[in-house]
């Protein structure tokens, strides 16, 4: 890989223990931001910040790899984009944004986070795990993956998977049906609310519509 070769990646090993510690201490991260959202955003934000941080160490460990740079965040993130695939470019980009507001913050301590980008965190949160999971489950089979992430269980998020998957377009259904070959449940769910589905991708006027669909 270029990075490696850039100095930026080194290889390490990691076992199955130290992954599922990972995923555990993310989901400690989403729960508490969820309990201080609306409460303290600042701090929901960057715990959720900390969460996607995580998952994305995650993605390069189970690839062989940790960052050994000087810029090890912004790093992680370009390299699980790169490691994830083309589909997961526009959420990667929404998480470095989220990234670069963090530091600013935090160097910056005039600058606060708004209700507005805490909610835009959790939504980016929200639209890579859902996204993500399936990769994990595919890569590593002893992974501990957790159904709820910042408030949404996993009905839901199955729905939000499926309305994402539409507006990307065609190309994507193939997507759809290793999601309901893996979840036999969440298959069963979708299966008995079609007319919801059928009326809500009838109603979607343009690709991107997700951008402001409503998460609670």
């Amino acid at each position: 890989m270029k990075l490696q070769r850039e100095g930026k990646l080194r290889r390490q090993d990691t076992d199955d223990s130290y992954l599922n510690n990972l995923l555990d201490a993310a989901k400690r991260n989403f729960e508490a931001a969820t309990y201080l959202k609306g409460k303290i955003d600042e701090a929901a934000f960057k715990l959720v910040y900390d969460g996607l941080l995580q998952i994305g160490r995650l993605i390069l460990l189970l690839n062989g790899f940790r960052p050994d740079d000087g810029e090890q965040h912004k790093t992680t993130f370009a390299v699980a984009g790169v490691l994830l695939g083309d589909d997961f470019a526009r959420v990667i980009k929404k998480i470095q944004i989220c990234r670069v507001k963090r530091n600013i913050c935090i160097y910056d301590p005039k600058i606060e986070i708004s209700e507005i980008e805490a909610d835009a965190i959790f939504k980016t949160a929200q639209e890579f795990w859902i996204l993500v999971k399936n990769y994990l489950q595919k890569k590593n089979p002893q992974l501990k993956l957790f159904d709820d992430i910042c408030g949404v269980r996993s009905a839901h998020s199955t729905f939000l998977f499926l309305f994402y998957i539409v507006s990307k377009g065609p190309v994507c259904f193939k997507s759809i049906f290793i999601h309901f070959v893996q979840d036999g449940d969440a298959a069963i769910h979708v299966i008995k609310n079609l007319n919801f589905i059928f009326i809500f991708i009838w109603s979607m006027q343009a690709p991107g519509v997700l951008d402001d669909f409503p998460l609670e």
